[in-house]
């Protein structure tokens, strides 16, 4: 596929730092790959003249084979080329790696350069410490660091202050905690102790007003957005009582005060803490709302006065106490904070030197060494940086967004300070901030650099990349209609506009096809008395039979060579947040389905049969007189041994361990098992854990036994994956099997897994992680957990760390025995909360765009309804940024853009799009191909275009119809069962007619596809039925015809009852409950207690002819009774 022109861009781009914005699927490696070689091929140089960075060592090997075999592809087209062969062998050598492994090659060769640390200094052959070693030297050098803390505190009273305070009396654990979190937190800094002393330096001087410090100015920015929502929010709200006189009297001028003193906050605040808190403002009791036909707005209204009075307490909260009480505690608990500052410090050089008395490194010692190296203490490269920088062309940095200060700082130094960078990523999958990845640098780059063909030599400039040759159409839209309405740099840390969006890239590999929309399946769950529900549960049931139902109906997705085939299971995937405590339920209901599925996920590995099998045999072992691993392995299909067999053996001595009884029985199963015990025990002196493993699996023929299991392929993988992690334990040091099985233990009852990850080629449908999926692509993608609410958790911590507004900590009143959050702590855990809520956008977006060809979404929540109501009191389009930070859930970022689409059709955007000729909904254009019966309209289109005819001359829905009348009495005529060819003719030239007046009836459109197909015309006949399908689904999508606020929105009369009709709800008459608003009640009430459904008529009286356009109503609904509820 040739490159677009950004894509042109982006490989041939030259003279200063570039910095590639790749949406999704946009080719992002493949632009990599062949600005290489545009490199190689243009201008002479080597493979190996570049450092390429990727975040993975999976990635980094991916990458060489991408261009390795590009090389090849290329040299069999052009064999004479002496440059592109010696590449061949270049490839290989090219420095392609992560960020830690150049950082460790760099040391390998320079170390030698860093100063001694208390008279130790590292040597080339230092080791890295994995995670779980890492840990428990932390644990050792901080418990040596305490014990010298406690020793001194009875002369340093800032350091009891701080054991009495945050570290709880001698308690170290909770001290401990602060000590090792904060210092975790440092290590995104390219200086740490640098950064400790910065903090020091602000906690040593207490500010005279809030307003001046970070925290403070935060906290009035953060009260301002909200006054300023809630504000417009109060004024939409009166705006919407002005049809109802009883609810304007008893809410309006209350409102109308409400808001006029929340527009003058900000006046306030400029006058400082105190007066922006004394004019938060309080509502005035509300009068009575009596009568049915007011009972929905005063609903809404009732709404938008509680979710208010919820934000205004919040604000009040923060701003009622007086600014100088905020300022005590803060110098209260200064002390404290000073020696908690010194006390991380401590511990930091401490536990440097103990890791290079050790001759060891962690994982961010290499990055921190490397800057050392590479900088001197101004930031600028030093002899060796530029030395290094001398041997490549250019720094390419893959998956740029994930990169954070530390690694920033190296790149820097490498590329001539940023001037030979290129950096390619997308800030919307920058979904690691829990692993310190900072996606404002990138957003920085993006939103200050210029475009690059406006940029001038040396200037930087960008690239964006947005058509996404990945997935369907439809895909898109769905994702585009979310994003659009929710992301925003206020909320989500970047505006999702026409540059961020995503275009549709493969029109030649995903022909138009019915059915691929993307879906929202929204389960409300409400207990009984009598039951209640597992909302897991039902989540995992409702998506297993969702998935029976997509294989059943041979839903159909694009194979391998282009052509379309029925999906299978290994071609879905289900996406979770977290699969770990789902994992069961999700496996059990595909499972009753007769569902094959695979997890690669290594929170479930140890509770397979085969791994705990296996384990337990390890820890027997190593000490045979463990009762219960013993029994396990016993009963386990290896050995088969049965409950009264066992039960036989316990008796020969019923007291002390179940080994000793083993030695007693003198059976041949017994005799066997004690042989191969000791086999085993003799081996395990000389063999690591991973040969010993290994000869298990030999005498047991474990792999046969587990492989005949049902699952046999996937237990199989178990297994060689706990031997591959049992041979990465040994290389690092830990193969013996004593040290082994004690890491084991330790991390399983710490909670704590293994990083054990199996492959996820099994077949079946796959269950995995947004995060695992990230880089990775499925034809079905099913979302589900969505009600699963944000993780608070981190926020409750006593000392909270931000990257720029430092330290927020609470206060402890030791004489009052209290304790709350002072000002930085309330500051800092708002900024942390919507930072946090940031990256589970992007978390949604990374799910979003996993799907090629159909996405599906599912929800299960408690009380479902009740949310909805909540919701909607905030939804708009675009939904606004504090309405955005206030969900509680993944789920309610789907909810809100619906929610608010059911308010559409709004007018001054349908009028803004098809009276535009430069818009993609041009009327004359989509009614022209509406009428050819164009495929590629999309739902988007048809939106447009039904609700785009009430503003078309030729729209006159109150006006009779002599065509369709001629219509009907054709279908009287017609005889279903066997229709003679002259009525279906009369049938087609009838309705072609009646057409005309309403382009989109329906009925009309049913009835031509019927009477096409009865005369063998297939094409015609899935036109017209495609047609009366896309019209039916557009009018559903205007809302979910349930309450008054959420009608379907209708152009006809007929329209309501035709699409009732193609769902079998049998009705009755209709009634008038307000002035755009009419009820159709059901026959009978549903199994879900559903008892009719409200239509907006309001567009056919906007033409009544004799009264001109958009008259309101009151002609016909003065005059006739109101519909009244039939509630008891």
């Amino acid at each position: 596929m040739p490159l677009t022109p950004q894509q042109e861009t982006a490989v041939y781009n030259r003279g200063g730092s570039l910095l590639v914005s790749a949406a999704a699927g946009s080719g992002k490696t493949k632009v990599l790959v062949e600005r290489l070689f545009s490199y190689m091929e243009q201008e002479g140089c080597q493979v190996d003249d570049f450092l390429i960075i990727t975040y993975t060592k999976a990635a980094a090997a991916e990458l060489r084979g991408k261009i390795a075999q590009e090389l090849t592809r290329r040299v069999a087209e052009r064999p004479g080329d002496g440059h592109l062969r010696r590449q061949m062998l270049r490839v290989y050598q090219a420095d392609i790696k992560t960020v830690d492994a150049f950082c460790a090659g760099l040391l390998r060769e320079n170390v030698h350069l860093l100063p001694p640390v208390e008279e130790h200094s590292l040597t080339p052959d230092f080791r890295v410490l994995d995670e779980q070693e890492a840990a428990l030297l932390r644990r050792r050098v901080l418990d040596r660091v305490l014990e010298d803390f406690y020793a001194g505190i009875e002369e340093d009273e800032n350091a009891r202050l701080l054991a009495e305070t945050l570290g709880a009396g001698r308690d170290d654990r909770a001290l401990e905690a602060l000590v090792l979190d904060l210092h975790q937190k440092t290590q995104s800094h390219p200086h740490p102790l640098r950064w400790l002393e910065e903090l020091k330096r602000d906690w040593a001087r207490t500010p005279e007003h809030l307003p001046d410090t970070g925290c403070g100015r935060y906290l009035m920015e953060d009260a301002l957005r909200k006054a300023d929502f809630w504000s417009r929010r109060l004024n939409q709200a009166v705006e919407d009582m002005e049809d109802y006189p009883a609810v304007y009297k008893a809410y309006g001028d209350r409102f109308l005060e409400a808001a006029q003193a929340l527009e003058h906050l900000r006046d306030k605040a400029e006058q400082g803490w105190d007066s922006l808190g004394q004019a938060v403002p309080v509502f005035r009791r509300m009068g009575a709302v009596r009568g049915d036909e007011n009972a929905a707005c005063r609903d809404r209204s009732k709404a938008v006065l509680e979710q208010c009075k919820k934000a205004l307490k919040d604000i009040q909260a923060t701003f009622s106490v007086p600014e100088e009480e905020l300022l005590e505690d803060l110098r209260q608990m200064a002390p404290a904070m000073l020696a908690l500052l010194s006390l991380t410090a401590r511990f930091t050089l401490r536990y440097q030197a103990e890791k290079v008395r050790r001759n060891v490194m962690d994982f961010s010692d290499q990055e921190h060494y490397a800057i050392d190296l590479l900088t001197d203490g101004q930031g600028q490269p030093t002899d060796l940086a530029r030395q290094v920088a001398s041997r490549y062309r250019e720094v390419m940095v893959d998956e740029y967004q994930d990169s954070n200060q530390v690694q920033n700082c190296i790149f820097r130094a490498l590329s001539d300070r940023e001037r030979r960078l290129f950096a390619v990523g997308d800030v919307k999958q920058s979904i690691y901030r829990f692993r310190l990845a900072d996606p404002t640098i990138f957003l920085e780059k993006y939103l200050s650099y210029v475009p690059a063909a406006e940029a001038e030599e040396g200037q930087p400039r960008k690239v964006l990349l947005s058509r996404n040759f990945r997935s369907r159409r439809e895909v898109l839209d769905g994702t585009n209609f979310v994003f659009r309405s929710v992301m925003s740099r206020e909320m989500g840390e970047m505006d999702y506009g026409d540059d961020e969006q995503l275009y549709f890239g493969a029109e030649a590999a995903y022909p138009p096809r019915p059915g691929m929309e993307p879906e929202l399946h929204f389960i409300s769950v409400e207990n009984t008395q009598e039951e209640s529900f597992d909302r897991t549960e039902m989540e995992a049931r409702f998506t297993a039979r969702r998935i029976r139902q997509l294989l059943n109906e041979k839903f159909q997705v694009q194979g391998e060579d282009g052509r379309p085939r029925p999906v299978e299971p290994e071609d879905i995937v289900i996406l979770m947040r977290s699969p770990r405590a789902r994992l069961a339920a999700y496996t059990a209901a595909l499972r009753r389905e007769n569902i094959p599925c695979t997890s690669g996920e290594s929170e479930a590995f140890f509770s397979t049969p085969e791994a705990a099998v296996m384990v337990s045999f390890l820890q027997i072992i190593d000490n045979p007189r463990q009762d219960v691993p013993l029994i396990a392995v016993l009963r386990s299909p290896l050995f088969g041994f049965s409950a009264d067999r066992l039960a036989l053996i316990r008796a020969l001595q019923p007291e002390g361990d179940y080994y000793d009884a083993l030695c007693l029985d003198d059976g041949a199963d017994t005799a066997d098992f004690r042989r191969l015990l000791e086999e085993l025990r003799l081996a395990a002196r000389d063999m690591t854990a991973d040969r010993l493993l290994w000869k298990l699996y030999t005498e047991c023929h474990a792999l046969a036994v587990f492989g005949a299991m049902e699952g046999g392929a996937a237990r199989k993988e178990n297994l060689i994956a706990l031997y591959t992690y049992a041979g990465q334990q040994a290389a690092a040091g830990r193969g013996g099997l004593f040290d082994f099985v004690t890491q084991l233990h330790d991390l399983l009852e710490e909670g704590r897994q293994p990083p054990i990850t199996t492959r996820t080629a099994g077949s079946g449908v796959q269950i995995m992680s947004v995060h695992r999926s990230k880089g990775l692509e499925f034809p079905v993608v099913i979302l589900t957990d969505l009600h699963k609410t944000f993780n608070a958790d981190d926020f409750r911590r006593p000392v909270l760390v931000h990257p720029r507004l430092g330290l927020g900590t609470e206060r402890v009143d030791r004489e009052k025995r209290i304790r709350y959050d002072t000002v930085t702590k309330t500051a800092v855990a708002a900024a942390l909360t919507r930072e946090s809520k940031s990256e589970e956008m992007r978390i949604l977006y990374v799910a979003l765009t996993r799907a090629k060809e159909k996405l599906i979404c599912v929800q299960c929540m408690a009380h479902g309804r009740k949310r909805l109501a909540d919701l909607s009191v905030l939804a708009d389009m675009p939904t606004p940024p504090e309405a955005v930070a206030g969900a509680k859930c993944p789920g309610d970022w789907l909810l809100l853009p619906l929610l608010s689409a059911a308010k559409v059709p709004v007018e001054s955007d349908i009028k803004a799009r098809i009276e535009d000729p430069a818009s993609e909904q041009y009327y004359p254009n989509l009614r022209l191909r509406y009428e050819q019966a164009d495929s590629t309209l999309t739902a988007d289109d048809y939106h447009y275009l039904y609700y785009g005819y009430a503003y078309q001359p030729q729209y006159r829905p109150l006006e009779t119809n002599p065509a369709l009348d001629r219509f009907y009495e054709t279908l009287a005529r017609l005889n279903v069962d066997a229709p003679a060819d002259t009525d279906l003719l009369a049938v087609i030239e009838a309705g072609t007619e009646a057409l005309e007046a309403d382009p989109f009836s329906p009925q009309v459109l049913n009835f031509l596809s019927f009477a096409h197909a009865q005369r063998g015309d297939t094409a015609q006949a899935a036109a017209y039925r495609d047609k009366m399908n896309l019209v039916l689904a557009t009018i559903e999508s205007s809302g979910d015809g349930l309450t008054e606020e959420t009608p379907w929105h209708i152009l006809m009369y007929a329209h309501a009852f035709d699409l009732l009709a193609a769902k079998n709800i049998p009705v009755r008459e209709s009634s008038i409950i307000s002035r755009t608003v009419e009820y159709i009640p059901r026959v009978k009430k549903d199994e879900k207690g559903v008892k009719g459904y409200y239509f907006d008529y309001g567009r056919i009286y906007w033409k009544k002819p004799e009264q001109g356009y958009k008259r309101e109503r009151s002609w016909q609904f003065n005059n006739l009774k109101p519909w009244k509820s039939d509630k008891k």
